[in-house]
């Protein structure tokens, strides 16, 4: 059996529909949402895998952006490793990708011996630029590829493709400042950063008391409420 998925619909916190409910008053306040499907972590060799790497991937191509938390913490797992674990994951997305392009290619070669087709020469062309792409390490959400030929690939719900947010799990008592530049320039994302305990204790708050212990801190709003409304945006 495969892991647990864990599935959850969250409400987008908003100020400007709060400012507005407050000032109209109407019968119903309709805030967006976001459900979000937490998946658990993948391990080396997922791509080829049939345990719990396949099951990751397998629920990623069904997801329209992905959330990857990393670790910024020694545990029992071992010491914090985030530029590594990022590595770990961005290589088993590109090893999918990559699988999938170059069968299709074959399959596209073998079509158009078959008969010429409308269109393949120009499927082709893109497949062909993609798996370049992806062999330089780069995903394909960088490739700068026009809309109509993001087109040709929207069946195939690339993974590399797919907008991206880092977010790191920090201790508190711990400069991550190193931390961020090493993954933003390894991933080309601003990593998003949080306290994992410190969002867990606020949430367990009332409003009150999580206004005051906001205030002590010297903070507007959890991080929490930015990165729901960071991934809704993405």
């Amino acid at each position: 059996s495969g892991p647990a998925v864990h599935i959850g619909v969250v409400k987008v916190p908003d100020p400007r529909l709060d400012f507005l409910t407050q000032m109209y008053k109407p019968k119903k306040k309709v805030p967006a949402t976001v459900t979000y499907v937490d998946i658990g972590g993948m391990a080396r060799g997922a791509s080829k895998s049939s345990g719990l790497g396949k099951e990751f991937l397998e629920q990623m191509h069904r997801m329209e952006a992905a959330i990857l938390v990393l670790r910024d913490f020694d545990n029992a797992a071992g010491p914090a490793d985030p530029a590594g674990d990022y590595q770990t994951v961005f290589t088993e997305l590109l090893l999918s990708d990559l699988g999938m392009i170059e069968r299709r290619i074959e399959r596209v070669k073998t079509d158009m011996k078959k008969a010429k087709r409308p269109g393949l020469d120009r499927e082709l062309e893109v497949l062909e630029r993609c798996r370049r792409h992806l062999e330089s390490e780069q995903p394909v959400r960088t490739l700068g590829l026009l809309p109509e030929d993001f087109k040709l690939l929207r069946s195939f719900q690339l993974l590399t493709e797919k907008p991206l947010m880092l977010v790191l799990n920090h201790a508190e008592s711990t400069d991550c400042r190193p931390r961020v530049l090493e993954l933003k320039k390894l991933a080309g994302v601003e990593p998003f950063i949080l306290c994992g305990p410190i969002e867990m204790d606020i949430a367990q708050m009332s409003e009150d008391e999580a206004k005051i212990f906001l205030e002590d801190l010297r903070i507007d709003e959890p991080a929490l409420n930015r990165m729901i409304r960071e991934s809704y945006r993405l």
